[in-house]
């Protein structure tokens, strides 16, 4: 999921409207815009989908629910949750929510109560991610923390980094349950549960910052970096797909999905991506000045797109 830092900056960020163009019958040709005075300004940094569709998202207003007819906010005042402002989002099997908050907390929602999860060796928490068994993974500082439901781990990072400690702007774990990591300084950083492996995926990330990581439907892994595009796993190397033809700034990859169809899908800091394989297609972007910049998108189970942004939370029909 996301960073906490790089959910701060996106406060600054001045977000203009802009309309999304009809496609052809084969594209996704419906978009909605989501607004609500329940969000607090609008501004979302997270969202993760649970197994009845409904759609959870991280805000300034606390924890917020969609399911697909009405919004609910779950906060302080609603539910008695421990922060109104939550960052990252993760998800098990069983539907139960995790977010980090402003004050670097962890908190468990399970559809009714919140709950705090402590333990001293998880210092400065940056991002989260749940297994293939729903166990919670917590990067901080340090390393990684596992728990298990009862039982914390937790593995010292043996990594030197020339810019900072392990700052994870997001992780994931891939179908044998190890462990990526897209580092703000850091390159990318792999943990199979003994080992820590630190990849150089491309000489041209600047200070090989990387913002984001997913597994495709065929298990490939592809990762999003600051400023020099998107990279593909293949054996041993990485094989860059860029985006010669727009400015820099769609070429930092916050946040990867992929959809039923082999499709993958890319948000970006000026817009929405789409990648069938051969051909790029562009949303939520206009003249590439003001394209609407992209906190974090997730595939629903009708294979409709959702992207959360300072400025609400868009849908785009697939």
């Amino acid at each position: 999921m996301r960073s906490l830092l790089r959910r701060l900056t996106f406060v600054l960020i001045s977000i203009l409207l802009v309309a999304c163009s009809k496609k052809e019958d084969t594209e996704p040709s419906l978009l909605d815009h989501y607004q609500s005075e329940i969000f607090n300004e609008n501004l979302t940094n997270d969202i993760v989908v649970d197994s009845k569709n409904n759609k959870w998202i991280t805000s300034y207003a606390g924890l917020l629910k969609y399911d697909n007819q009405k919004w609910i906010a779950y906060n302080k005042t609603s539910s008695n949750a421990p922060s109104d402002t939550l960052f990252d989002i993760a998800i098990d099997s069983k539907d139960n929510i995790y977010c980090l908050t402003m004050t670097q907390k962890i908190v468990r929602f399970d559809g009714s109560s919140w709950s705090t999860l402590y333990n001293k060796n998880v210092y400065g928490p940056t991002s989260l991610c749940v297994d293939n068994n729903d166990n919670l993974w917590i990067a901080s500082h340090y390393g990684l923390s596992r728990f298990d439901g009862t039982q914390w781990i937790s593995f010292q990072t043996t990594l030197q980094f020339t810019y900072s400690n392990l700052w994870a702007n997001e992780m994931i774990a891939d179908n044998n349950n190890a462990i990526w990591i897209a580092c703000e300084y850091g390159g990318l950083v792999k943990f199979d549960g003994t080992n820590w492996t630190n990849f150089t995926v491309n000489q041209d990330v600047p200070n090989g910052a990387y913002r984001s990581v997913g597994v495709d439907n065929t298990g490939m892994l592809w990762v999003g970096s600051m400023g020099a595009g998107v990279f593909k796993n293949q054996g041993n190397s990485f094989t860059v797909l860029k985006r010669d033809a727009i400015p820099s700034l769609c070429n930092t990859i916050n946040s990867i999905g992929f959809d039923k169809n082999q499709n993958c899908w890319f948000g970006t800091e000026k817009g929405l991506l789409k990648y069938d394989g051969i051909a790029w297609t562009s949303f939520l972007e206009n003249d590439y000045s003001t394209g609407v910049p992209i906190k974090s998108i997730v595939i629903d189970h009708d294979n409709d797109i959702w992207a959360v942004t300072s400025n609400g939370v868009y849908r785009i029909f697939n």
